[in-house]
């Protein structure tokens, strides 16, 4: 007798895994048909619109998998509602184990193509990077907002616009490599920069 529901609860949860399994690759191949790509973008644009003090337009999203999202035509405004970011493509990939401690990390992050406009604030703060800073800066309980982009890359990217002095400034294909990080402070370094001035 016990051997017999030792076999059942076992093939229960076998079934039952099974079954998440289906659930999981149903969504996936939904989310990557064309109405499963405007539903996602729309609720994707909607959710990281609301935790930024910016706001993120995706125009299209050409791939959804556990591995990466890829989009493209993303316009983020800075939190006057200026467009800083215009990206052709953009491949991120989301480390979901993070996401069990409470931080938003991603593997990689890279923009193909598109431009940069850097517009500075009276004190010399970048608009873009204010775009990205959250929207709910109260006190809480617990850990503030973190996340972590671990590999930035920008690809043939056209940089224009003001900053430490220079006016006019325009940088074609620029091609950059960076890490940012947003917890307390943002911090970002640069690994390497090049583009034609």
């Amino acid at each position: 007798m016990p051997r017999r529901v030792a076999r059942g609860v076992r093939d229960m949860l076998l079934w039952l895994m099974l079954l998440m399994l289906l659930l999981l690759v149903s969504v996936l191949y939904h989310l990557n048909l064309p109405l499963g790509h405007r539903v996602a973008g729309r609720g994707l644009t909607d959710w990281v619109s609301s935790q930024i003090n910016g706001t993120l337009v995706i125009g299209r999203i050409d791939y959804v998998g556990l591995d990466e999202i890829i989009v493209g035509d993303v316009v983020l405004s800075d939190p006057q509602g200026r467009p800083v970011i215009r990206g052709e493509r953009i491949s991120l990939a989301i480390d979901f184990m993070a996401l069990r401690d409470g931080v938003l990390r991603f593997s990689h992050a890279h923009l193909m193509g598109g431009e940069l406009e850097l517009i500075e604030d009276e004190e010399g703060n970048l608009s873009f990077l204010q775009a990205f800073e959250p929207t709910d800066t109260s006190p809480s309980v617990g850990e503030p907002f973190h996340a972590i982009v671990d590999d930035v890359r920008l690809e043939g990217v056209t940089v224009t616009g003001s900053w430490l002095g220079l006016e006019g400034l325009r940088v074609e294909g620029t091609n950059a490599h960076a890490r940012m990080e947003f917890y307390e402070t943002t911090e970002i370094r640069v690994y390497s920069l090049s583009g034609d001035v």
